[in-house]
């Protein structure tokens, strides 16, 4: 089993000029889990089947997600389980690069 890496992540709203927003108006959060986050959105995008934003929105958000139905609270987890097998199906299809 890999061992977790942690990362860092911001989002931040853009003005309509395309300019980051000013004043205290980003999201930052931790987030750790197995794998590197950064491979699988190279993996994702080289295949030009996604491109660059569309496919780290994805690996992001189903990694997010995958990690939080595997080690989230229970609360978490038991919002989740609906998902569970859709979110694992997917994961399964996206890492290993078997999209449409």
């Amino acid at each position: 089993m890999e061992t977790p890496r942690r990362y860092r992540i911001t989002v931040t709203p853009l003005e309509p000029d395309g300019l980051p927003c000013y004043d205290r108006c980003s999201l930052e959060f931790d987030h750790s889990q197995p794998g590197d986050l950064m491979r699988r959105v190279e993996a994702a995008s080289s295949g030009r089947v996604l491109a660059g934003d569309e496919a780290t929105a994805l690996v992001l958000g189903l990694s997010l997600l995958e990690a939080l139905a595997l080690h989230g609270s229970a609360t978490t987890q038991a919002l989740l389980a609906p998902l569970s097998a859709a979110l694992q199906q997917q994961a399964e299809r996206t890492w290993n690069r078997t999209l449409p």
